[in-house]
């Protein structure tokens, strides 16, 4: 399991299900492909902690 406190000091994190893997990079800024995206969520911080909104 990560959690927010290892994920947060990447610069980007991409999971990638179907394929079974996790990319995780500090140096490259992420450039998403419009046409590979399914969804996406914006963050809000509670207690400490980020969730997506809406929930």
């Amino acid at each position: 399991m990560l959690g927010y406190q290892l994920l947060k000091n990447f610069a980007y994190v991409q999971f990638n299900y179907p394929h079974q893997n996790v990319t995780l990079s500090v140096t490259e800024a992420y450039e998403p492909k419009e046409e590979t995206l399914v969804a996406s969520a914006h963050l809000r911080e509670i207690n400490g902690a980020r969730q997506p909104m809406g929930l």
